[in-house]
């Protein structure tokens, strides 16, 4: 889950909230003692909403977009690990782009014209394929320290670890309501492997 909340100032400010879930399934294609590159598929849902104050600039109605969508594609993930202080370190960068994607947005959704337009102009708001009318992608750097033995009786190899990571996505959208978006996230926690 994630929340935008904009800072420039004098320009258009767009503020998002996001859900997404996604299943990937991977295959190590090649591999060394420390390192691994992993190669596969994933598909996801999201659920997001936006929301602009372009009635601020003077130029409309501030703009409501919905997005419900499913998405297939591509996912790809380099592991390498080394060892600092005896330690064992973890590097993991995770790269997914959807190539097959099914999009449905409300488009502006500011009182009467959501109302009248979006079921007369549904079929424009429903975007099929990514890199035409929908193109998005994300990459994820992790750095995983501090692993340690947590085995119970159920779970014979559990480990918990510490995660720092960094990740940065980009999305576009074509009309009827084009945007493009970037967002970059930090995020820190700890982490059961079984």
């Amino acid at each position: 889950m994630s929340l935008g909340i904009p800072s420039r100032i004098n320009t258009l400010k767009v503020a998002t909230a996001e859900f997404n879930i996604y299943f990937a399934k991977q295959y190590d294609v090649l591999h060394s003692a420390n390192a691994h590159l992993y190669l596969g598929g994933f598909t996801g849902l999201n659920i997001a909403t936006r929301f602009s104050d372009i009635y601020n600039l003077g130029y409309g109605n501030n703009e409501v977009s919905v997005d419900a969508g499913l998405r297939a594609g591509v996912a790809l993930s380099y592991w390498k690990s080394i060892r600092i202080f005896h330690r064992k370190v973890q590097f993991r960068n995770f790269f997914m782009m959807p190539l097959i994607s099914v999009l449905g947005r409300s488009g502006y959704a500011h009182d009467a014209y959501f109302k009248e337009e979006l079921w007369k102009y549904l079929g424009d708001y429903i975007y099929v394929g990514s890199i035409n009318k929908y193109f998005f992608f994300t990459n994820r750097a992790t750095v995983y320290f501090g692993e340690k033995e947590c085995s119970n009786a159920k779970h014979a190899n559990r480990k918990s670890a510490w995660r720092v990571g960094i990740e940065w996505s980009f999305r576009h959208y074509t009309a009827p309501s084009e945007l493009s978006l970037g967002n970059t996230s930090l995020t820190v926690g700890k982490v059961i492997i079984f």
